[in-house]
């Protein structure tokens, strides 16, 4: 039962640490919308694949979606070539908003809910165990 609690405390912690949630609103917004936004936003094609990225920028009626330059960092459209736009430390990839059905923007405070609610389910977890452990088995009986 132990060896199974430290690898739930475990995964736990790493969610904790490596996790956070982005919650998109429901609506579909314009591409324009997202622009004015500033904000990160998904793309969702018409086969329903999804593309997160970090903001979407209009320049000489172009549209631009931005990518973060990390490995940490999903980005669906690394295969696609990116146009210097001069945005330090981002990548970014001309788009053609008639090619997806959906445009959604992040809801900040939904992401900042669901994040605070993952790590406090996970303290949760990882004071239970700590509890348990320092007296001796009260909380799971053996």
């Amino acid at each position: 039962m132990k060896s199974t609690l430290q690898i739930i405390v475990a995964f736990l912690v790493a969610a904790m640490i490596f996790q956070s949630c982005t919650v998109y609103y429901k609506q579909s917004f314009t591409p324009e919308e997202v622009v004015r936004s500033q904000k990160k936003f998904k793309m969702i094609d018409k086969e329903g694949k999804a593309y997160p990225f970090y903001k979407l920028i209009q320049k000489d009626s172009n549209f631009y979606a931005l990518a973060k330059k990390s490995i940490f960092y999903k980005n669906g459209f690394r295969n696609r070539e990116s146009v210097d736009l001069g945005y330090e430390g981002f990548l970014a990839y001309q788009i053609d908003p008639q090619k997806y059905e959906k445009f959604k923007i992040k809801n900040t405070a939904g992401s900042a809910i669901a994040t605070a609610i993952i790590g406090l389910i996970a303290s949760t977890v990882i004071l239970w165990v700590a509890v348990d452990n320092y007296f001796d088995d009260l909380l799971f009986l053996d």
